[in-house]
C-alpha cells in the first residue's frame, strides 16, 4: 500500500548499508527502488557429506507451518498420489487456527505419513537427514532455508514453485515441475534410480558449501562494510 511503501523508502534511506538474501531480491530491490543492494547468501553450517540416503527411514520430508501459501492441501494431494512412500510431516499451525487444524486432521488419518507437529527451530535441522528428499509446496516464499537444511545434508530438494536463484534447476539440485502429478511421478523416478540420487545428493551438498557455507557467508559479508 503506499502508506507502507512510504514508510518502507524512509527506512530504507536512513539505513547504513542494504542487503539482500538472492540474486533475485536485489533485481527487484533496483527495479522498485532504484538502489543497489549487494547478495549476502543465507549461510549455514554444513556437515560432512556423509553419503547418499538410500536407507532414510522416510521417503520425503515436508517441513513448514500451516499458513495458506504453504500449500499443505496440495501436499495431502501428493500423499494420497504416492501410497507406498512414506512422509515425515513437521509443522506448527498458522495464523488461521481453524484452517490449520484441518489440514492435521487430514494428515494424521493418512497410512503413509508420520506427523510429528512443531517442532522448536534448533531441532529442527536433524530432522531432514531422516528423509531422502525434501518437499516444498509453498506458492512463494522469500529465500527457503529449507533448501539449505536439505542440501547441507546431501538431499535433493523438489518444488512446485520455489527455484532460489535457479539454483535447483540450474544445479540439477532436486526437481521443480508446477504440476503435482508430473512431479509425483518424476520424485517417484527419482528415488527408483540409485546412481542418479546418488549423484544429485553429491552436488547439493558441494553446493551448499561452496555457495552458503558459513566462511564464504561472512567474508561476503564482511566485504560490504565500511
Amino acid at each position: 500500500s503506499p502508506v507502507f511503501r512510504r514508510l518502507y523508502l524512509v527506512s530504507v534511506n536512513l539505513a547504513h548499508r542494504i542487503t539482500v538474501q538472492s540474486q533475485e531480491q536485489h533485481d527487484l530491490f533496483l527495479e522498485n527502488f532504484g538502489k543497489q543492494a549487494p547478495v549476502i547468501p543465507n549461510g549455514i553450517l554444513v556437515p560432512p557429506f556423509e553419503g547418499p540416503r538410500h536407507d532414510a527411514p522416510f521417503d520425503f520430508c515436508w517441513v513448514a507451518s500451516f499458513k495458506v501459501q504453504k500449500r499443505a492441501d496440495v501436499l495431502i494431494d501428493m500423499v494420497r498420489m504416492l501410497p507406498r512412500r512414506r512422509f515425515l510431516v513437521v509443522g506448527g499451525p498458522g495464523p488461521d487456527r481453524t484452517y490449520s487444524q484441518g489440514l492435521m486432521d487430514q494428515l494424521k488419518l493418512l497410512p503413509n505419513v508420520e506427523f510429528r507437529g512443531f517442532v522448536p527451530p534448533d531441532r529442527v535441522g536433524e530432522i531432514y537427514k531422516e528423509a531422502r528428499i525434501f518437499l516444498n509446496t509453498a506458492d512463494w516464499e522469500g529465500f527457503p532455508n529449507g533448501f539449505l537444511y536439505a542440501w547441507s545434508r546431501g538431499i535433493p530438494a523438489c518444488s512446485l514453485k520455489i527455484d532460489p536463484d535457479g539454483a535447483v534447476t540450474g544445479g540439477d539440485l532436486g526437481i521443480v515441475v508446477d504440476d503435482p502429478r508430473e512431479l509425483a511421478a518424476r520424485m517417484d523416478a527419482l528415488l527408483e534410480d540409485p546412481s542418479r540420487y546418488a549423484a544429485m545428493a553429491a552436488r547439493c551438498h558441494a553446493h551448499v558449501l561452496a555457495r552458503h557455507g558459513l566462511d564464504h557467508t561472512v567474508d561476503r559479508f564482511l566485504e560490504i562494510l565500511p
